[in-house]
């Protein structure tokens, strides 16, 4: 080709023309391709280097106009490995990429063309050899977290792996927000159908992540991370009528399985739990749980469900077992408490429904229940047998009351209703010769109350502990006894019928 005629054919593919020409021609076949519509605002070749530049690429919902993806540049470089042709660098300036999940699903890319149903095999490799992003952003939106993701930069790192760099990745889950900063991943492998990072590292304000990772599209996921949480330093963005928490969560986690079906689980151990909670009154309420561990599995389902289990705890001077399965998605949770030798006084200070109660028992507990986390309502049996039932005039660990009440052995069985604001049982009451019916209400603010139903068609005194005065001259209405005990956690008053 003449120079002359060389030289004009390269102004005129240089020209702005052209340009919006092969714009006009890509934005039609990614809209086709993808089902969302596509802008760019031109093409530029240029010859020294040799190279093709997108300048101005957005990609908006084709319903709601949303901007999914907007770039400020896309630059193609390609090169020679011997004598074969290459993609040698695809470098994309500020990437900004904006998804949602919604309750049915991505709602981006919603139309994307199958490929004529050609079901071909996801390519091992990425077309180019090297990758540059420069000051690129992510942000995922779903209807209970949303991940953000700033300064994200990528360049090549050694033997063919990259250098990611994320400059804050902030989580948002309800009323908590954590931030890390200056993430640094070295040697990450990067592949169509595969991805490897050899140290994952995280330290957000309350959380810290640190192991390794990998996963092969259809293949094996692999992958070892421990984690660390404060729960006293979660930064909380809501209002001050809240549920607070404190203590120290040590997990580990494990990935195995596939990609298609993963295995994901491990072992947690949770030290010092205490729970806060608001009142109507100024303050916050305390219930102090201790140390909790065990294991516990994720279930990718659908539906998604964390099983846990079984826990080992010391509550109430006793030993608890815990099993529960949670549907994060739909808010529900059931499980399993077993609890051997646990004392009703220490519960109820743990609790914070008393100080000083003035009611105390040994007992075994088996209860199961199901309902809903928000609100937390919580149904289902329950069994007690108590031994050492005994009621005494005053706080019972005061050495200088007296005992009111006692029996040595009793069983209940009935039904639990749990919630924030109250622990409610309706159960039957059985000793050796005697049986009846008892409700119970907890209450769970600053002074209770508790409050007791009790009716006792047979009621055998040879089973209740000598009563002293006043109350043994009650002894003749209890033949047959029906009564109401309030106690306000202050003075007791006592009702009964004939």
């Amino acid at each position: 080709m003449p120079p002359a005629l060389l030289a004009v054919t390269l102004m005129v593919l240089q020209s702005e023309l052209i340009g919006q020409v092969a714009a006009r021609a890509l934005e039609q076949l990614l809209e086709r391709e993808i089902g969302e519509d596509v802008t760019i605002g031109r093409i530029v070749l240029d010859y020294l280097p040799f190279c093709a530049e997108l300048q101005g690429l957005v990609l908006t919902h084709a319903e709601t106009g949303e901007t999914i993806v907007a770039v400020r540049m896309i630059r193609v470089e390609p090169g020679l490995d011997g004598f074969m042709p290459v993609l040698r660098r695809l470098t994309i300036d500020a990437p900004q990429v904006s998804l949602h999940v919604d309750g049915d699903g991505l709602r981006e890319f919603r139309n994307v063309a199958s490929g004529g149903g050609g079901g071909g095999t996801t390519p091992s490799e990425l077309p180019w050899r090297e990758l540059v992003i420069r000051d690129g952003s992510f942000r995922l939106e779903t209807p209970d977290v949303t991940v953000q993701v700033g300064g994200i930069g990528v360049v090549p790192d050694e033997a063919g792996t990259n250098h990611v760099a994320l400059g804050s990745v902030g989580v948002d889950a309800g009323t908590i927000h954590q931030v890390a900063e200056d993430v640094d991943l070295r040697r990450v492998a990067l592949a169509p159908d595969r991805i490897a990072v050899p140290r994952l590292y995280m330290a957000f304000d309350a959380l810290t992540l640190d192991g390794s990772a990998a996963a092969v599209a259809g293949g094996p996921l692999a992958g070892d991370l421990s984690a660390h949480l404060d729960l006293g330093r979660l930064t909380w963005t809501g209002e001050a009528d809240q549920t607070y928490a404190e203590g120290v969560v040590d997990a580990d986690v494990a990935l195995g399985g596939t990609t298609d079906a993963p295995d994901i689980g491990g072992t947690f151990a949770l030290a010092d739990l205490v729970i806060w909670r608001t009142t109507d009154v100024p303050g916050l309420l305390p219930t102090r749980i201790g140390d909790v561990n065990g294991p516990w599995h994720l279930d990718l389902g659908p539906p998604l469900a964390v099983e846990v289990g079984p826990l080992d705890m010391t509550w109430g001077q006793g030993e608890l077992g815990v099993v529960a399965r949670i549907l994060p998605a739909e808010g529900t949770i059931g499980g399993t408490v077993t609890a051997e030798r646990v004392h009703l006084a220490h519960i109820l200070q743990s609790v914070s429904v008393v100080t000083g109660p003035w009611v105390d028992f040994e007992g075994d507990v088996e209860v199961h229940v199901d309902g809903t986390l928000s609100p937390l309502r919580l149904e289902g049996p329950f069994e007690v047998d108590v031994g050492d039932l005994a009621v005494t005039n005053g706080p019972f660990d005061d050495p200088k009351v007296d005992l009111v009440l006692g029996v040595p052995a009793v069983t209940v069985q009935g039904k639990v209703s749990i919630t924030l604001e109250e622990l409610l049982f309706d159960a039957r009451v059985a000793t050796r010769q005697s049986q009846g019916h008892a409700r119970a209400s907890i209450g769970l603010g600053e002074h209770g109350p508790l409050a007791i139903d009790v009716d006792f068609p047979r009621l055998d005194l040879t089973q209740i502990r000598p009563l002293p005065h006043p109350l043994e001259q009650l002894q003749p209405l209890l033949k047959r006894a029906g009564g109401h005990l309030v106690v306000p956690l202050a003075p007791v008053f006592v009702g009964g019928s004939q």
